[in-house]
């Protein structure tokens, strides 16, 4: 029998392939989605999330229009 995940462990998993994919930290990833760089720490160290975090994040690394709509809102280009 298979050891199912937590939804916990999959957060940081998703995470970890995320962020290699686009070379950041997850430092980086938190503090663009969540305005907290500590968000994984946390959760690595058996901290807790609210379902709509982890829906967030999830919207984040299925579709690559809400990362960089997280990106422009976190980090806004200056007008030229």
């Amino acid at each position: 029998m298979t050891e199912s995940k937590t939804l916990r462990e999959k957060l940081i998993e998703d995470a970890e392939a995320f962020c290699a994919e686009q070379g950041i930290s997850k430092s980086h990833l938190a503090r663009v989605v969540m305005n907290h760089g500590g968000f994984f720490k946390r959760l690595e160290e058996g901290g807790d999330c609210a379902t709509g975090a982890y829906e967030k994040f999830q919207s984040v690394f299925s579709d690559p229009a809400a990362w960089e709509a997280a990106k422009d809102e976190r980090f806004p280009k200056s007008a030229a």
